[in-house]
């Protein structure tokens, strides 16, 4: 157990040693603080005044900073969050094949596995500790802003449409940050089984985010409404339906369990891959 832990301490190290590990907490808390600057602009603040006035709500008692905080941190996972993670992955698993510390790894009397292991660990952690930063950043932005206030929910192409008073909405919006961490330890699972394959880290990146991005862009197509159920981001969003007036408990158990089958299937296809895959020269 020790060995382990020693090996484990020294995967942190190496963590915290590549720039790329801090791309993705720059980028998210950017991207909130753009966010909120641009909800400032007289235009910006006009044009969703009347997306609300049509809804029946009042602007000002129903505009808050917990309601850009929701948005914020989905999308902020979404794109950056989701290179962020992608690049740390590839990093450790591609990135090191490629640049010979694999091989050296090799040389100890250490199996494949072990390594494995160790590395997917570092990655849950870093995949965990990225939402609960964009999380409380977005929340934090968001209440610098906009203030304390009732959240309003509204993605109707997921079926969700809540509003919620203030204390409700931040218990809703500690679930919803919960399961995001679970969607987003998903995610980082489906790029760490890309860069197990004999690739380069380049080529690892390109694949991950190119199929994540495709199988957004399916869901999200009004004409393929009837594949969405079957795409792999139907699962990935799930953490949305915690906003919806009744918390569909059913729907949320059978989404995640779903994407529990999925990790286990790319985690035993990681291993098969990495077992066999070579490193030279």
């Amino acid at each position: 157990m020790r060995p382990f832990l020693t090996q484990l301490r020294w995967e942190f190290r190496k963590l915290r040693a590549r720039p790329a590990t801090y791309f993705g907490f720059a980028a998210c808390a950017l991207w909130s603080l753009a966010g909120s600057l641009l909800l400032r602009v007289p235009a910006v603040r006009l044009h969703i005044q009347r997306d609300l006035w049509r809804m029946q709500w009042d602007f000002e008692k129903t505009f808050s900073g917990l309601t850009t905080a929701t948005h914020f941190m989905g999308e902020a996972m979404t794109l950056a969050g989701s290179l962020s993670l992608t690049l740390v992955a590839a990093g450790m698993l591609a990135g090191e094949a490629e640049d010979g510390s694999m091989r050296m790894t090799f040389c100890r009397p250490i199996s494949r596995t072990r390594v494995l292991a160790l590395k997917l660990i570092v990655c849950a952690v870093y995949s965990t500790a990225l939402t609960c930063f964009v999380a409380a950043s977005a929340l934090g932005v968001g209440l610098l802003f906009e203030g304390p206030g009732p959240l309003i929910m509204v993605a109707t192409h997921e079926s969700v449409l809540g509003a919620f008073d203030f204390s409700t909405g931040l218990q809703r919006y500690a679930l919803a940050s919960a399961l995001l961490a679970v969607s987003a330890l998903s995610g980082t699972l489906f790029s760490f089984t890309c860069a197990c394959f004999p690739v380069k880290p380049a080529t690892a990146i390109a694949l991950a985010l190119t199929l994540t991005f495709a199988d957004n862009s399916i869901r999200a197509a009004p004409s393929m409404a009837h594949v969405a159920p079957y795409c792999l981001t139907t699962r990935l969003i799930a953490w949305r339906q915690v906003f919806n007036e009744d918390i569909p408990i059913a729907r949320l158990r059978r989404l995640y369990g779903q994407l529990l089958a999925i990790d286990a299937a790319l985690l035993a296809i990681a291993w098969s891959a990495f077992r066999r895959r070579e490193f030279k020269r």
